[in-house]
């Protein structure tokens, strides 16, 4: 467990940063593989050090304390340890006899201990079971309201997650990092720069950041972001350099690379954006065998779990080319297909059934942006909508501009009707929709139902969305198993729709995000740490928005000179100590 303890009071202190009282997710393997790289870290106000000598105290790889003045801020130390580990930095405040005399002060100050990167990889969620409440079962329990009796009441799945009317698919072909400049960009409200190729380091030039982020809400009034696919090529490259992949680290990709970097694709695959298989190395199997061309798809299977933690299922169609399509009905690895060839084929996602080995383009053969707006329209009003679909490749801004009327049409600002998701993400639901088994239990004034869902290692969005049915109303709702993270309700007609969220990458997703809020002191950070810790249940967010209310930046503390003598009194002695648990792997 993490805990910060202040020695005594201080109603002028501008930010004494608190640490995570959760487990830390296991870290992806360093170069050392039996360590792991821990950051010590405190900053400050420009001020600070002018004002009081700070010491650091640290516990060192091999448990000792080490101790260090600390000259100048920001301040960081890194050390490798081996889990289990107890990290506990301790930052002294002693005041200086002499400082300078100024109207304001700069004193705000915050530290924390960091133990992975800005954008390591969340691990992938595994540890599927059949024993109850593990893995894909869920158990609710509903205590009913006076005069409904327990005979009535029935839970189903929502046809579509969060209760939507009809579906919608963008994909984003061939690796540009398009994917992540232009279309993520725009539904996450970041910087959208005016060169066409921009990278996640690269150096703002001339552009702007969207006023809102595109989002539909989940039917209990909280925001979604859109998801998105995007397919990747993982080995393939350059015919004259075999050993030069399209798709490289960050640190190898140019900055006028239109291919999109893997750090970038794993910034995607945080938020709803699923990896489909596209071409494999042609320059080792070719495209005309579909057995070579299956064993393509396993090298970039392999890949993009080493790379990025998931598994993918998925396959965008290349070219159009048959020997894909054979191929794709040959390997174990493809579920489903994305099929320009098959673009005649609707898939009617209310009555559709189990969509294993499925195949189709979303309608229309074509990436038109209106004509994909009036297929919208037209299923928007269906009573039996289809899966609509729209591929891009380098895309333009005509496509961003689609997207915002999509947002206001029937997104969050429109008529909330659609659920904006991945190829991944909707075949997942069906899965779960069409596989599941429910069984009700009965005692009393409470009602409870055991879901038990096809789920396996590949399925990355575990979530679903509930009806409730004769309830007569509201009711309180109880979850049973340990693998519920994130519960949401609503109610729908004489009963309730029930969001339930099992995924164990949320928790993981709510610490790397929070954690990069404490680095970076932004607003688009905390958008981004509160869009995950909101989505969990209470008592696993609690201890994020304390960590998240607590942070402050170091330029935003500042003091009067008429109070710093006050100031200076209570800071004498004071410490800050923060601790934090990596434990070992399970």
């Amino acid at each position: 467990m993490s805990k910060i303890f202040p020695r005594f009071f201080l109603p002028l202190l501008a930010a004494a940063f608190i640490v995570a009282c959760i487990r830390i997710p296991k870290q992806p393997q360093t170069t050392d593989p039996d360590t792991t790289p821990l950051t010590y870290r405190f900053d400050g106000g420009a001020d600070l050090t002018a004002l009081f000598t700070l010491q650091a105290s640290y516990i060192a790889a091999d448990g000792r304390t080490q101790t260090e003045q600390i000259a100048s801020l920001p301040w960081a130390k890194e050390v490798g340890v081996s889990a289990p580990f107890g990290a506990r930095l301790d930052v002294r405040f002693r005041k200086k006899a002499d400082y300078p005399r100024q109207d304001v002060y700069a004193v705000g100050f915050s530290g924390g201990i960091d133990c992975a990167s800005a954008n390591a990889a969340i691990p992938p969620p595994l540890g599927l079971s059949r024993a109850g409440g593990a893995g894909n079962i869920v158990r609710l329990r509903f205590s009913l309201p006076d005069g409904v009796s327990p005979d009535d009441v029935s839970l189903r799945f929502a046809p579509l997650k969060y209760d939507k009317h009809f579906a919608f698919t963008f994909t984003c072909d061939d690796s540009y990092v398009t994917a992540y400049s232009l279309v993520w960009s725009l539904i996450n409200a970041r910087w959208i720069d005016d060169r066409e190729f921009r990278h996640l380091d690269g150096i703002p030039t001339s552009g702007y950041v969207p006023d809102h982020a595109l989002v539909m809400t989940d039917g209990c009034g909280n925001d979604r972001r859109f998801g998105f696919s995007c397919s990747v090529w993982p080995t393939w490259g350059r015919a004259d350099d075999p050993a030069n992949t399209y798709v490289k680290d960050l640190v190898r990709t140019g900055a006028n690379s239109m291919y999109i970097s893997w750090e970038e694709l794993r910034l995607l695959s945080d938020f709803g954006v699923s990896m489909l298989f596209h071409n494999v190395d042609e320059r080792v199997y070719g495209k005309a065998d579909p057995a070579l061309i299956a064993q393509g798809f396993r090298d970039d299977y392999d890949k993009v779990c080493e790379k990025l933690g998931l598994r993918m299922k998925v396959l965008g169609l290349p070219d159009g080319n048959e020997a894909y399509a054979e191929a794709a009905q040959q390997s174990d690895l493809i579920h489903f297909t994305r099929n320009s060839l098959a673009w005649q084929t609707r898939i009617y996602l209310h009555t559709c059934g189990d969509l294993r080995k499925g195949q189709t383009y979303g309608g229309g053969n074509n990436s038109d942006p209106d004509k994909k707006l009036a297929e919208l329209a037209e299923q928007a009003v269906s009573g039996n909508p289809y899966w609509v679909g729209l591929t891009i490749h380098r895309g333009d801004r005509s496509y961003a501009e689609m997207l915002e009327k999509v947002y206001r049409l029937y997104g969050k600002a429109g008529s909330d009707a659609l659920w904006v998701a991945s190829w991944d993400e909707v075949y997942e639901y069906v899965a779960m929709r069409e596989g599941a088994r429910i069984r009700k239990d009965t005692e009393g004034r409470t009602v409870t139902f055991e879901i038990e869902m096809p789920v396996d290692e590949s399925f990355w969005f575990r979530d679903i969305s509930l009806l409730v049915d004769g309830l007569g109303g509201d009711c309180g709702v109880e979850p049973l198993s340990d693998n519920i993270v994130g519960l949401a309700r609503a109610p729908r007609g004489g009963g309730m729709l029930v969001n339930v969220n099992f995924n164990p990458r949320l928790p993981a997703l709510a610490e790397k995000y929070t954690a990069v809020y404490e680095r970076e002191y932004t607003d688009a950070a905390l958008a981004d740490a509160r869009y995950f810790v909101s989505q969990l249940l209470p008592s696993l967010a609690a201890p994020f928005e304390q960590r998240l209310g607590a942070v402050v930046a170091p330029s935003q503390g500042e003091l009067a000179a008429g109070r710093i003598e006050a100031y200076l009194a209570q800071m004498d002695g004071y410490a800050v100590t923060v601790q934090r648990d990596l434990p070992a792997a399970e």
